[in-house]
């Protein structure tokens, strides 16, 4: 790979190439990884999602695959590089896709991200999680007097190295950081703004990310949290189809039938005839029907003579039944009496 200015003339056997591969990461003459590399990550997460798909697994172990199995090849890469957000963006809908087992969403991916204790599954948000891993991986290095890499690290860190509190530390300073350590700065301005008195080498990944999880929610969302039962939420003394059951239940995510009529799949109880988003004016007076109840049968006679009194008649909106039949009448013809 060329990095400077050398002789064209190599033993058999040597020649240029455009990146070295190390520790099945390749690394391109700029210092950037590879998009090779960010391909192979996509294609494992959906091989390792089309191996797992085949098995039927409940909630938990499908979150349990996605934070461990699924992207580890991503947060593995995410300690020393930048992922596009191309990558990322197919990695979070391929494992949504994975987690739903390909149906809609019913639950906010904000609630899905809070701890296990607060009826989530912790599953983070992967681009702060790969960003607290990046940031993570720097601040071992420049806190390691003994690494020979630390120096380096300071200089390409530039004078932002100051908020890795090396401000007293002398030394050369890159004028123009490169990509990636900006990316970090970036990061730990971000984690500074959302969790203030974090401790960065206390703190793991996973706990940061519930963190700043928790603190992005708004407040009809924190309501939900606060009426949640959360002992029968991550209770495992349930079979998994149970758990499952009961978790939606608790986010008041099952298909009720008021749910059903609000989301225009079900007839609704202000009129059975229809669903709520075919409710329109002219099916109101054309198909809507109204019926009078039967009379007394010694009332027949004087409702013969003088016809239906206004008292005696619903306007009940509903089908007909076979009681009630020869007396239902649509809303447009009942108006011409």
């Amino acid at each position: 790979m060329r990095f400077g200015t050398f002789t064209e003339e190599f033993p058999d056997g040597v020649h240029w190439v455009d990146g070295v591969k190390v520790l099945g990461v390749t690394f391109l003459a700029s210092g950037e990884v590879a998009r090779t590399t960010w391909n192979e990550i996509k294609r494992k997460v959906d091989k390792r999602i089309e191996i797992a798909r085949s098995f039927h697994l409940p909630f938990s172990e499908r979150a349990y695959l996605i934070k461990t199995s699924i992207t580890a090849s991503l947060f593995y890469v995410a300690k020393i590089a930048r992922p596009p957000r191309r990558v990322l963006q197919r990695v979070a809908t391929a494992c949504g896709s994975f987690f739903w087992d390909g149906n809609a969403e019913s639950v906010a991916r904000a609630l899905v991200r809070l701890p296990t204790k607060m009826g989530g599954f912790s599953i983070p948000d992967f681009e702060i999680m790969c960003r607290v891993l990046a940031l993570r991986s720097t601040w071992e290095l420049i806190s390691d007097v003994t690494y020979r890499g630390r120096e380096l690290t300071k200089y390409l860190l530039g004078t932002s190295r100051r908020f890795f509190g090396l401000a007293d530390e002398t030394g050369p300073a890159a004028e123009q950081p490169p990509a990636y350590y900006t990316y970090v700065v970036k990061s730990l301005h971000l984690l500074q703004d959302n969790l203030p008195d974090c401790e960065l080498n206390e703190m793991t990944p996973t706990e940061i990310c519930e963190y700043i999880a928790l603190k992005s929610l708004d407040d009809d969302q924190r309501r939900k949290c606060r009426r949640r039962r959360r002992r029968s939420m991550i209770t495992t003394s349930l079979p998994a189809e149970v758990r499952d059951f009961t978790w939606l239940r608790e986010w008041q995510a099952l298909p009720t039938a008021d749910r059903l009529a609000a989301w225009g799949v079900a007839p609704s109880a202000s009129c059975p005839q229809l669903v709520v988003s075919q409710q329109y004016r002219m099916h109101i007076y054309i198909h809507t029907y109204i019926y009078f109840p039967p009379l007394p049968a010694g009332a027949a006679g004087h409702a013969s003579a003088a016809g239906p009194s206004s008292s005696s008649r619903s306007l009940k909106a509903s089908q007909p039944t076979a009681a009630t039949t020869e007396c239902a009448f649509p809303l447009q013809e009942a108006l011409s009496f």
